[in-house]
């Protein structure tokens, strides 16, 4: 995930802490179509365990997609 996406700020009556966390629209292939993005939420278990590259992390992580 692109730093970008990264949430730094803390979310309102979260009275736990939270590991990293990125959030944003990511565009599909939807041309000349005005819902041509989706968000997304993704949730780091570990820090670095999103952002590791392919198999050097064993921590799952949780994704939720919401568009239309």
């Amino acid at each position: 995930f692109h730093s970008d996406f990264l949430v730094n700020t803390s979310l309102p009556n979260v009275t736990f802490p939270l590991n990293r966390n990125f959030a944003g629209n990511i565009a599909v292939n939807r041309p000349n179509h005005p819902n041509d993005t989706l968000f997304f939420w993704a949730f780091e278990t570990a820090n670095g365990s999103l952002t590791a590259d392919a198999g050097a992390s064993d921590k799952p992580w949780a994704v939720w997609l919401n568009g239309g």
